[in-house]
């Protein structure tokens, strides 16, 4: 991690990685955080991008906190 892209994001990044056992969907996250779900559904993906979260499959897309190391 080179910058944080935003102070959501930061809080998105620690609200999932103090709960790594919980998975979590877009609007779990907007109520936490207190932004919209489409605001929501951006951070998460910017999370995604950069190796901190894993999608779920499943009908409803659902997340997990999982960061990657470099070496993957």
């Amino acid at each position: 991690l080179k910058s944080v892209v935003s102070v959501p994001y930061l809080e998105a990044l620690l609200l999932m990685r103090d709960n790594p056992n919980v998975v979590w969907d877009v609007d779990e996250v907007a109520r936490r955080l207190y932004i919209t779900p489409t605001t929501a559904a951006g951070l998460i993906t910017l999370l995604r991008d950069s190796g901190f979260v894993d999608e779920i499959p499943g009908t409803q897309p659902a997340y997990r906190y999982a960061p990657q190391t470099e070496a993957q």
